[in-house]
């Protein structure tokens, strides 16, 4: 008997909430010998990852070869631990379809099941259908168009485009999403400003309830990521340079009906050296979200020391901003 969970299956939910799991992947749990599942939001998908002990230990494996104090293996602890529910089969092999996953994939009277090899997922029939006809049409692997690759992070990959194949973590994992999508009530018909685009986590999701989205991003970086979820996105997404306080600019007349900001540096910054943004890894002395203008560089060397005391004091909060100052002064000079 084959041990891995393969194709996928669309079952209808019930009156009291249970979607009955396919036969196949029931004869897998036997076989595995799992009996209490772990549920928790994909890293990549808008989809739940369903599993045993073994799906954990995975991702723990991976967690286990970062820093411990990094940011992407913190993201991931928090996800992996404090995001996940259990659950059980009961006696006729039903899967209780509960907030924590209606609210993550948009599920509402029908639950599409996924395998994943190790593990399966459910999802929003319609979402995983979309995807599947964009990767015939555009040699994607099976999923949601937007889900592409992401970059380098913790995440591996099965060849050029392909993300890992388990659905594993990525550069950057948009911070609470599901409240920010049972807030919004994307859906068809419906447009939504997202003011820091970055690497489409929330206008992924956003697209994948059948919303349109206009997005925004300061960093040239993001936008050139961004292409293939415009082209993927049928014209519903449209995608600009420009920062977020431009937003009244690229509002349509009819006006929006939500608008998310998650705002900040983002990991995928923090984990370029180039950028400049990050206290692990060494780069020049940039950090400028635009990649244009003047740098951290140009004031550190450029500045006077009562200005550069100001602004470690003032906007980093440093308490010691005026020995910082007076130090960079003597180097300098040097």
């Amino acid at each position: 008997m084959m041990s891995r969970f393969l194709s996928n299956a669309t079952n209808r939910i019930d009156a009291k909430g249970r979607a009955s799991v396919p036969a196949a992947f029931r004869a897998v749990l036997v076989q595995r010998g799992i009996q209490e599942l772990y549920c928790l939001q994909d890293f990549v998908y808008p989809a739940v990852n369903i599993g045993g002990p073994d799906l954990l230990e995975r991702y723990e494996r991976k967690m286990a070869a970062e820093d411990p104090f990094a940011l992407e293996a913190n993201e991931m602890s928090l996800l992996l631990h404090g995001g996940g529910v259990f659950a059980r089969l009961d006696a006729e092999g039903r899967l209780a379809i509960t907030d924590f996953i209606r609210d993550f994939t948009g599920i509402s009277s029908e639950v599409c099941f996924v395998g994943r090899s190790d593990h399966f997922q459910v999802w929003q029939p319609q979402a995983f259908s979309r995807g599947a006809g964009a990767s015939q049409r555009g040699g994607q692997a099976a999923g949601p168009a937007h889900l592409e690759r992401r970059g380098n992070g913790m995440a591996a990959t099965l060849g050029e485009g392909y993300p890992e194949a388990d659905g594993g973590p990525v550069r950057h994992i948009p911070v609470l999403l599901a409240e920010v999508l049972k807030a919004l009530e994307p859906e068809a018909g419906k447009v939504i400003l997202d003011g820091t685009f970055g690497a489409g986590g929330y206008t992924s999701a956003i697209l994948a309830k059948g919303a349109h989205v206009v997005a925004l991003d300061r960093d040239p970086n993001a936008i050139a990521g961004g292409k293939a979820l415009v082209a993927s996105s049928e014209g519903r997404l449209t995608l600009h340079h420009t920062e977020f306080s431009q937003l009244a600019d690229f509002a349509p007349e009819g006006g929006l009906d939500g608008v998310v900001l998650d705002i900040g540096v983002s990991s995928m910054q923090i984990d370029e050296a180039e950028r400049g943004f990050s206290f692990q890894r060494n780069g020049p002395l940039d950090m400028r979200m635009a990649v244009s203008g003047v740098s951290a560089a140009d004031v550190v060397n450029r500045a006077k020391v009562s200005d550069l005391i100001r602004i470690f004091g003032f906007l980093g909060e440093e308490k010691h901003s005026g020995r910082i100052a007076r130090a960079i002064e003597k180097r300098s000079a040097a």
